[in-house]
């Protein structure tokens, strides 16, 4: 089964340059710019990885309440974070309660994010949050 990637950004030229970079790389994500639209998209749709931006207000709501949000009402879904990894003190204490479960640093390093992706789509199970669950990103090459 393929990995459901979501993407959430209110900043519209971000979202482009992801979509097309995700898409040459072969990786198939949805992207919203809404919080509450993802929350209640995951209601009703299977998602296994949530990438957010850290400095972002989605929907009335920072980007740690959604992750929060999102860790609380689905835990087996991977909650990545990426921006101001090391210089917020309210994203460290994210990361050791793993309300968020990876930070990149750099803003949308694409780069990184790609690999990320794919190894963790690659891999036959992964743990999150005490459980196994199995990954299969569709990544092309």
């Amino acid at each position: 089964m393929e990995s459901k990637v979501i993407f959430v950004n209110n900043d519209v030229d971000s979202m482009k340059f992801m979509k097309r970079n995700l898409h040459i790389s072969g990786i198939d994500a949805e992207f919203f710019t809404s919080a509450k639209e993802v929350l209640n998209h995951m209601r009703h749709h299977h998602v296994d990885i949530v990438v957010t931006d850290s400095h972002l207000d989605i929907s009335g709501m920072d980007s740690i309440t959604f992750l929060k949000k999102v860790q609380e009402s689905h835990p087996d879904v991977y909650r990545v974070m990426v921006g101001d990894c090391d210089g917020d003190i309210k994203v460290q204490l994210a990361l050791i309660t793993r309300t968020i479960e990876q930070c990149f640093s750099a803003s949308w390093d694409v780069g990184a994010l790609l690999t990320y992706l794919k190894m963790f789509g690659n891999k036959s199970s992964c743990s999150t949050a005490g459980t196994e669950v199995g990954r299969n990103l569709s990544v092309s090459g």
